[in-house]
C-alpha cells in the first residue's frame, strides 16, 4: 500500500482512497498534481506558477517605483517650498522687530543706520 501526500492538504492518504479525507479532493486530481509535480522537478514541463508569481512581484516593484518617483517629483518641491517660506517669515518677523526693511528681491534685511 503505496502512501501519497495530498498536495492541497498535506494530509497523508493510501493510493486506494477516493478522495482526501481532510480537503475532499479527489485521488485523480491529486495523481494529475504529483504528475505534474514530478514533470516540473524533471524539467519535462515549465511551471506556470511560478512564472505568474514572477511578474507579479515585478508589477508590484514597478508600481512602488513609480509611486515614488511621483512623490518625489510633486511633493518634495512642494515641501521644500514651505519650508523656506516658514524660515523667511522668520526672517520678515525678525526685520520688522529690529526695525528694518525686507528686500524680496534679495530676500535680505535692510536696516536704515
Amino acid at each position: 500500500m503505496e502512501l501519497i501526500k495530498c498536495p492541497k492538504c498535506g494530509n497523508i492518504l493510501s493510493r486506494k482512497d477516493s478522495k482526501c479525507m481532510n480537503c475532499g479532493l479527489d485521488i485523480s486530481t491529486i495523481e494529475q498534481s504529483l504528475k505534474e509535480n514530478e514533470l516540473i522537478m524533471e524539467g519535462r514541463i515549465i511551471d506556470t506558477s511560478k512564472k505568474k508569481k514572477l511578474t507579479i512581484v515585478i508589477i508590484e516593484l514597478l508600481a512602488i517605483m513609480i509611486l515614488g518617483i511621483l512623490y518625489t517629483g510633486l511633493f518634495i518641491p512642494k515641501i521644500i517650498k514651505v519650508s523656506n517660506e516658514a524660515k523667511n517669515k522668520d526672517k520678515i518677523d525678525n526685520c520688522d522687530k529690529y526695525s528694518g526693511t525686507w528686500d524680496y528681491d534679495n530676500n535680505e534685511c535692510n536696516y536704515d543706520y
